[in-house]
């Protein structure tokens, strides 16, 4: 178990990759996204703890509907993308693709919201929605951004320190 988590970024100086032949690469992969979002200015990071709260806290709060199941599910999905196109490309705007599958989510959320009598639960798909749509529009524009040829790292990369003389 020990050797299926490794914990230092695999695209630095060890010149190793992780790749899907590597034992562990999903698990790799995804503690190293973390570890950069864990460098994200506060307000990225406070955001994306909305996103998560609002997807799997709701998604498993209402598990028994098909809408909760797909949320988790969707996460799931999207952050293993995510952890794939960190680990080719390093942290760039490219990551927001891994919410492409809200593309359906969101429309699907908004429909059935529309149909629904006041409740707790359309209260959810309701934040659900609003929080992922805004979440989508600002991942469209950093794909197009990257896709335009913006493919710097969007956050700073720690560079080893060198000890004094």
């Amino acid at each position: 178990i020990i050797n299926t988590l490794y914990f230092h970024d695999l695209r630095s100086t060890s010149g190793i990759k992780p790749t899907c032949h590597n034992k562990g690469y999903l698990m790799k992969s995804f503690v190293n996204l973390i570890l950069d979002m864990t460098k994200m200015e506060p307000k990225w990071i406070f955001w994306h703890c909305c996103l998560l709260a609002v997807n799997f806290g709701g998604g498993f709060f209402f598990f028994s509907t098909l809408e909760g199941k797909l949320a988790v599910s969707f996460m799931i999905i999207g952050t293993a993308i995510m952890s794939y196109i960190h680990s080719k490309y390093g942290f760039v705007r490219l990551l927001g693709a891994g919410h492409v599958l809200w593309l359906y989510l969101i429309p699907h959320f908004l429909i059935l919201y529309s149909s629904l009598k006041p409740s707790h639960f359309k209260g959810w798909l309701f934040m659900a929605a609003l929080f992922n749509g805004i979440s989508l529009v600002i991942d469209i524009i950093n794909t197009i951004k990257y896709l335009k040829g913006d493919i710097a790292p969007t956050i700073k990369q720690k560079t080893p320190s060198t000890p004094a003389a």
